[in-house]
């Protein structure tokens, strides 16, 4: 878990993103946590901090790893709506400054927008 959210800071800032997008991170390492079993809200968190990153990372690609996974795609909306209100979210108490990088970077790819 701590690895995926030392990721998903990374992934917001310009240079750490070119590193990780060379070192294929998203791909990888974010796919498997995305893809993975979820047993509890702290898995849930996670996956939720691994798609947040994806979406730093890829979201622009026209056919990222998150255009074809609508439901993660769902819960990046959900967790924009909990951080809107300052809800918690997966005992989580997101910030909205956090959440709309990575909802920009997918508002950029015209195969998201369908």
């Amino acid at each position: 878990m701590r690895a995926v959210s030392v990721i998903m800071h990374a992934s917001s800032s310009d240079e750490a993103r070119l590193l990780l997008v060379k070192a294929k991170v998203a791909e990888e390492a974010l796919q498997a946590v995305m893809s993975a079993d979820i047993n509890t809200e702290k898995d849930e968190a996670t996956r939720i901090r691994a798609t947040l990153a994806s979406a730093n990372l890829c979201g622009r690609e026209e056919r990222s790893i998150l255009s074809t996974a609508p439901e993660m795609l769902r819960a990046i909306g959900e967790t924009i709506v909990h951080a809107f209100h300052g809800t918690e979210y997966h005992h989580i108490k997101w910030s909205l400054a956090g959440v709309m990088l990575p909802l920009f970077n997918l508002s950029c790819s015209d195969s998201n927008k369908k």
